[in-house]
């Protein structure tokens, strides 16, 4: 299960990475949708992350 925690780390860092380019290019569109998967992609790798520790302990 750690690995899909790390991979799921992955996602987050390339959506939030491709909506700093979307922003940096002017696509509010594309901002917004990447950031949002960022987000999510985040919130789900901490969620496991903790349930993890918590299932290690």
């Amino acid at each position: 299960m750690y690995m899909l925690v790390w991979i799921m780390f992955l996602v987050a860092g390339m959506a939030l990475g491709g909506a700093w380019t979307a922003y940096k290019n002017d696509s509010k569109l594309w901002t917004i949708i990447a950031a949002l998967v960022g987000v999510v992609a985040t919130a789900t790798a901490l969620s496991w992350l903790v349930a993890e520790m918590g299932a290690a302990a």
